[in-house]
């Protein structure tokens, strides 16, 4: 057993991850006997931020792309040394989805089981070992706020994916879009906080709170820059069953440019099957010829993104739109819808096109443009590239430990001040 040991006591001294167990066993270890200090009972007390528990939205996904920017930060705040854990509800999705999403975090323990039902007792009770817990969907502010009830110590904080509000018509009838538009002030004092200009913005006026912002980022798929070669290749993304993704937008700019430029243009889609299309009544617009790639995972997206030129996506609004700054690290010139955060990360006509997703003569024109002036499509694809490696995990990273240091000494002199 001596090389095995010697390899697992190596490994083990080198995993930052165990950062947050070493920091609290030191401070035990080093108080003289007798001394008692309330943190070795609960992790509220202190001004430094050192663990937090995200709670993911109930049956979600684990290939969208808001589930992977929420994994991604976790797993880097992890490796930083601050004990992260994120919640996974039903359980049978930690090893169904999850461990094959995601299979260096599932190692580590990144992700946790629990039952909608039983959520109160399971999550109030591993809410116990976190200074932080974080919703980031409007449903799971709901739970929260059931959750803190129990455990009063845990501080609630909102890690806002997008305007969710507006993914119901101002019609609904389910209850949902209510819920969504009370979820930004329904815990008092909570820890708001989100990765776009717009998304902050928009929060706070429509809702009078107050939004930190945070850094956005991608762990980028990286690309060495590479010359034009014919055909000139776009990626869209198509999802029918979502309208604000603008699926029927989609297709009719791709058949125009291609009826427009013939075999100058290979189109390719990602996001959905070929039922999908049929499904929706999509199949007269899809009449053209194109490559259906079906649902990517991560690394089957990086493929796709570093063999085309073009990243296309014509939804009606992209909170962040994660996709767009994935693709200028794989190369590609992202065609972005203007309402939005993507200009957060890249520049009208100098890294990207910011469009009017609701104009088809503004989208077809905005690709028309750089495919018949090469040069200037060259030009875009180069400094999207450059661009991107500003936008690395560890900036956001960095930005959140700002951000909740912030809010945890806030909170220690409102206590100070109210103990004078």
């Amino acid at each position: 057993w001596g090389n095995t040991l010697t390899l697992a006591s190596a490994v083990t001294a080198s995993d930052k991850s165990l950062g947050y167990i070493r920091k609290h066993m030191s401070r035990v270890l080093m108080r003289p006997p007798g001394i008692f200090d309330p943190r070795d009972h609960h992790p509220d007390f202190g001004d430094s931020f050192e663990s937090a528990l995200f709670l993911l939205p109930p049956r979600t996904k684990a290939t969208g792309g808001g589930i992977i920017s929420i994994v991604e930060l976790a797993f880097a705040l992890m490796k930083r040394g601050i004990f992260i854990q994120c919640a996974v509800t039903p359980s049978v999705d930690v090893e169904d989805k999850f461990a094959s999403a995601f299979p260096e975090e599932y190692l580590k323990g990144l992700f946790v089981g629990y039952e909608a039902p039983d959520r109160i007792g399971k999550i109030s009770k591993l809410s116990q070992r976190f200074q932080f817990i974080v919703a980031t969907h409007f449903q799971t502010v709901e739970w929260m706020k059931d959750i803190i009830a129990v455990n009063r110590l845990v501080n609630p904080a909102y890690f806002v994916q997008d305007y969710e509000p507006w993914f119901y018509k101002a019609t609904d009838t389910s209850g949902q879009r209510q819920i969504a538009l009370s979820s930004y002030s329904l815990i008092n004092n909570q820890l708001i906080f989100a990765k776009t200009n717009w998304l902050k913005t928009i929060v706070e006026k429509n809702h009078g709170v107050t939004v930190a912002k945070i850094e956005p980022s991608v762990n980028g798929f990286g690309r060495d820059r590479h010359n034009i070669t014919l055909p000139i290749r776009i990626a869209a993304m198509l999802r029918p069953r979502t309208p604000r993704r603008g699926a029927t937008m989609t297709l009719a700019v791709m058949k125009q440019l291609k009826s427009m430029f013939g075999d100058i243009v290979m189109i390719n889609f990602f996001g959905c099957q070929s039922e999908d299309i049929t499904s929706h009544g999509l199949s007269d617009l899809a009449n053209f010829d194109f490559k259906l790639h079906g649902v990517l995972n991560r690394a089957e997206m990086g493929e796709l993104l570093q063999s085309v030129d073009i990243f296309a996506d014509f939804s009606t609004w992209q909170a962040f739109g994660r996709t767009g700054l994935e693709s200028m690290s794989a190369g590609c010139v992202p065609i972005m819808p203007k309402l939005g955060g993507a200009n957060d990360y890249c520049t009208h006509g100098i890294s990207c096109l910011l469009v009017d997703s609701k104009d088809q003569n503004s989208c077809v024109n905005s690709i028309r443009s750089i495919i018949v002036d090469q040069s200037q499509l060259q030009r875009l694809k180069n400094k999207a590239l450059s661009v991107s490696r500003n936008f690395g995990v560890e900036r956001a990273v960095e930005s959140i430990v700002r951000v909740f240091n912030e809010n945890l000494r806030d909170k220690q002199r409102y206590i100070e001040k109210s103990h004078v």
